[in-house]
């Protein structure tokens, strides 16, 4: 068994997908609430990968694409309590989400 349940490409798309759902209604609503959605589930993933424990357990599709775009995209969420860097961080974090995302 794997960490995230992510075994293939389409796994990975999907999971990454998900997120930049979550993401695009981040960015539409600009609101506390749904940005707070998105660094939740950011942050669930992230908690879970940053052991060495979730890191031996990662499978080569997590450790290679998933677990790089939750990495960089929880690092670079934007500051809830801080609205004006909500613009930046939601860009920073679509880069990361699409740029690790499986081609296919």
């Amino acid at each position: 068994m794997n960490l995230f349940g992510i075994e293939s490409e389409k796994d990975c798309q999907e999971k990454l997908d998900a997120l930049l759902e979550l993401h695009a209604r981040a960015k539409e609503a600009m609101s506390k609430e749904a940005i707070t959605a998105l660094k939740s589930q950011l942050t669930d993933y992230y908690r879970k990968g940053c052991t060495n424990r979730g890191t031996q357990q990662m499978s080569s599709m997590e450790s290679c694409f998933f677990w790089p775009a939750i990495r960089e995209a929880y690092v670079r969420a934007p500051k809830l309590n801080s609205p004006k860097t909500w613009n930046a961080g939601l860009y920073d974090v679509e880069s990361s989400l699409r740029y690790y995302r499986p081609k296919g």
